[in-house]
């Protein structure tokens, strides 16, 4: 056989290694799942995240799975729903590669409605026994079982609660006075006032009997007890539906498009009030079914933006004027980091301390600048934007990056606004976040107040209120309620 020469040997050698190599295998160091436990709802969805770090490892497909998908389903996507009817616990499992992590997710039947039925409020005379029962909806809910009573004064009514049914209870009048009864379960409360008198009410007159008021305007009525001697002259106010319209002390706030009826109780006597809400909600209000309207742009220089896509006018907390240089040497409360702090001071170390936590109308930009019921959201207002919401991180129009905050409250699921993000005006943080001032002080210091922050980084998505300096210029996202 004819051998090959030298040279045409080794260019065959070569040519066959570089044939043969192949890409470097990157294996994951680190996989997870944010959030690693959730408490969900019956009917709730929420979406799973899961992390593999490094970023361009080679394995990248993630497989998910349910211990127990008749309480917990998961979509490939990571999307979890939990069970119409079944309450427990199950462990979501994601597998990427040779990993995998979990999420615990323990699904609950929360309470919908609980009250003590037409009692709002009871008159009785000293020895009287009087036999009643909190009602609640579902009658599977996971606390109907943990029913906690309380009485304000024992001693002019005791309480006692059935062993056999915590639903039930028994008061017995002891002396004149009055006690409020009140019952928790499951995060609902409600109460009822225990009135034990000689010269009872025989009627109550409200006035007016219908009013009509537009979302998030108020209305003062007022109640008059007959005969004018009667003992206990003390009001329950109390609204039918909260959710359409909420009454405190007779001041109607109306909240929702609805009819309600506003009671008022004296003893076992009480008159009502009809209550339409229309639809004419403030312009530039969007409703997504939380405890307050979210306007739908940022707010500018004299009025809200044009277009959720426009970042509008940074603002110092507590400023009411738009500025293009942010210090603490321009700073209206104080020209320095130290103090002394002229308002909203909560620390003897940083000046008077005045114990205002959270911004006056008079410094607060979006009410200023808007009027009417428009104010800066507080902290427990974004936290619930944040938890009451779907987030997604995604374009406006494919030109302005930020998070739309879709709502997940039954009835409200097609409403959603659209924060955009950049940066903060001192350009601190990373492109691709964004920071929006709350009208909450920091309790842990009086130089800082909260703000919500949004960023995104690789696969880290993070959504979080948190303290910075207020000097610093911030966006506002106005509310209104």
């Amino acid at each position: 056989m004819k051998k090959l020469s030298p040279v045409l040997a080794v260019l065959l050698s070569l040519l066959a290694v570089f044939s043969c190599k192949k890409e470097p295998f990157i294996a994951i160091e680190e996989f997870s799942v944010f959030p690693e436990e959730l408490d969900m709802a019956v009917k709730e969805t929420r979406q799973l995240y899961a992390i593999v770090t490094p970023e361009d490892a080679t394995s990248q497909e993630v497989i998910w799975s349910s211990d127990r998908p008749n309480i917990v389903s998961v979509t490939p996507e990571g999307e979890i729903k939990a069970s119409p009817f079944n309450e427990g616990s199950a462990t979501i499992t994601a597998r990427c590669g040779d990993k995998e992590a979990h999420c615990n997710v323990k699904v609950t039947i929360p309470v919908q409605m609980f009250n003590f039925g037409m009692y709002q409020s009871i008159s009785l005379s000293v020895g009287d026994v009087w036999e009643w029962q909190v009602y609640y909806q579902p009658l599977t809910a996971t606390e109907r079982n943990k029913i906690v009573f309380g009485n304000s004064d024992p001693s002019v009514a005791e309480l006692k609660q059935d062993g056999s049914n915590p639903a039930q209870f028994t008061v017995t009048a002891k002396k004149l006075g009055n006690t409020k009864i009140t019952a928790k379960c499951g995060g609902k409360e409600t109460e009822m006032l225990v009135c034990v008198d000689a010269v009872k009410a025989t009627n109550v007159i409200m006035n007016p009997a219908s009013i009509t008021l537009d979302p998030f305007t108020t209305r003062q009525l007022t109640a008059t007890v007959e005969p004018s001697d009667a003992t206990n002259k003390s009001l329950l106010w109390y609204s039918m539906v909260p959710e359409i319209a909420t009454v405190e002390n007779g001041l109607v706030r109306a909240r929702r498009p609805g009819s309600v009826i506003i009671a008022v109780y004296c003893g076992d006597k009480y008159a009502y009030c009809n209550v339409t809400v229309t639809d004419h909600y403030p312009e530039g209000a969007v409703d997504l079914g939380l405890s307050v309207l979210w306007a739908s742009c940022n707010l500018g220089k004299s009025g809200l933006c044009e277009s959720p896509n426009k970042f509008g006018a940074f603002y110092a907390w507590g400023e009411t004027e738009m500025k293009t240089e942010f210090s603490w040497d321009n700073y209206k409360f104080s020209q320095d980091f130290d103090g002394p702090y002229s308002r909203y001071n909560t620390y003897s170390s940083t000046g008077p301390i005045d114990n205002l936590t959270t911004l006056l109308p008079e410094d607060d930009a979006a009410h200023v600048i808007l009027g009417g019921a428009w104010r800066m959201p507080t902290n427990d207002e974004f936290i619930e934007l944040m938890m009451k919401c779907t987030a997604e991180f995604t374009y406006y129009d494919r030109k302005i990056f930020g998070v739309r905050f879709t709502s997940k409250i039954e009835g409200y699921t097609d409403k959603c606004i659209f924060l955009p993000m950049n940066s903060r005006f001192e350009d601190l943080v990373v492109k691709g976040s964004g920071a929006y001032w709350t009208s909450t002080l920091y309790d842990g210091s009086s130089r800082h107040a909260r703000a919500a922050f949004f960023s995104i980084s690789g696969f880290h998505k993070n959504l979080h209120t948190n303290y910075t300096g207020r000097s610093r210029g911030l966006w506002v996202r106005p509310v209104c309620d």
